[in-house]
């Protein structure tokens, strides 16, 4: 045990800092047998407090954000929650006051070799630690209420944190996922843009399944319901050529058309290998019965999968990317702007589609954007009409072709 090291503790008052000070010192002075640690009598200060050693003078100080470290460099600086609530966090005026903090105050205060933690709830995307992650070196370590893919602890989607105290179906989350903007950063710790530069938050409308109907939530409270038969369903997908944490992914959007609305029904988000794709749309497509059509971006990946859905005798219907990507998303964001795109209430999928909606065209993906945009175009290619689903005879790859030909033309 080292007793000469110097530790810092900073919070968004001094106050809560001090309280951490505190209770550090009264743990350490009731364990001072086992630790061999002796608190210096000139200094038993919550806030500011060190060791009466031989070895070195070691030594706790606590302040505010935007308060002064004193003393000696720091050889670990812990930031415990530096925003105190989403009002704060959606100030910019603020944001800028913690960076500067850190900048001109708190980094001029370690040591070489100084360990930094910062522990915070994510209220918005441009608080301290999304600037610190933006600068790279850092380890992230995020721990949702409820697992994604690939979870830090191993934990299978959909797992919850603290099952004993907070189970994955309990009232408190059902209530929360209401909110899926305050759901994600407050629980799943992944912020959002509050508005983006070709979608807005304020146009995102949700809705819940049951049995029979869509209730789809107007935004003045109001529920209108659609029959399940009187929508249609179909599949977008955008493929991608590599794999790897830089790389894009490969994304299957299902959505379902009816009077007047668009309805999001589920997104499957992987890096996939190409020799593995058409096993994964395969899959994708059994997973839903009766879809009217499972369409591909004709490119890159995705013209090999149209010439195997052919000789396989269930053909993809080609998209064709014939504009830039800004403005094959504008059927998408007028339809958004017009009320008829439905987010479903509690998707786990559903924070990162918004975020990566928000983030368009500047974010660092927009595989889901893109299968987004090419449902809206299908919207207006076949209508919101009914459409019949496609037959899907098992060897005959012709009769196949038919029907996609009749049901699109």
């Amino acid at each position: 045990l080292d007793r000469s090291l110097r530790v810092g503790v900073a919070s968004y008052e001094a106050r809560i800092a001090s309280g951490w000070g505190r209770m550090v010192r009264n743990t350490a002075t009731a364990h001072a047998g086992t630790l061999n640690f002796r608190l210096a009598p000139d200094s038993k200060a919550a806030d500011v407090w060190h060791t009466d050693d031989p070895q070195g003078h070691g030594e706790m100080i606590t302040c505010g954000i935007g308060g002064a470290l004193t003393g000696r460099r720091l050889n670990l600086l812990v930031i415990d929650d530096p925003v105190k609530n989403a009002d704060v966090a959606r100030s910019q005026v603020y944001r800028d006051s913690h960076w500067e903090w850190w900048t001109m105050t708190a980094q001029s205060r370690l040591a070489p070799g100084a360990s930094v933690i910062v522990v915070q709830t994510r209220w918005h995307e441009d608080d301290l630690s999304g600037r610190l992650e933006n600068e790279g070196g850092w380890r992230i370590i995020r721990l949702p209420a409820l697992a994604e893919k690939d979870d830090i602890l191993g934990r299978e989607e959909g797992e919850a944190l603290w099952p004993s105290e907070y189970p994955a179906d309990c009232l408190k989350f059902e209530e929360a996922r209401r909110h899926p903007r305050s759901w994600a950063s407050l629980y799943q710790q992944r912020p959002s843009p509050e508005e983006g530069a070709v979608f807005q938050r304020a146009h995102f409308r949700y809705y819940r399944e049951t049995i029979h109907h869509f209730e789809l939530i107007e935004p003045d409270g109001a529920i209108r319901r659609i029959f399940k038969p009187d929508v249609w369903t179909a599949q977008t997908c955008d493929t991608a050529l590599k794999i790897g944490t830089l790389n894009d992914f490969t994304v299957v959007l299902t959505f379902s058309a009816g009077d007047r609305c668009i309805l999001l029904r589920d997104v499957y988000r992987d890096q996939v290998e190409v020799p593995d794709q058409w096993a994964m749309l395969r899959q994708q497509r059994r997973k839903w019965p009766g879809l009217v059509c499972q369409a591909v971006e004709d490119r890159a990946s995705g013209v090999g999968l149209i010439q195997q859905s052919i000789r396989d005798g269930q053909p993809l219907k080609p998209l064709k990317p014939d504009v830039d990507k800004v403005t094959r998303a504008v059927p998408l964001s007028v339809a958004y702007e017009s009320g008829m795109v439905y987010h479903p209430i509690g998707a786990t999928w559903l924070d990162v589609f918004e975020s990566e909606l928000l983030a368009f065209p500047a974010g660092a993906h927009d595989d889901q954007v893109d299968c987004a945009a090419y449902a809206a175009m299908l919207v207006q290619e076949i209508g919101v009409r009914t459409a019949m689903p496609i037959e899907e005879p098992e060897d005959d790859a012709e009769e196949m072709a038919d029907v996609i030909g009749a049901n699109y033309g």
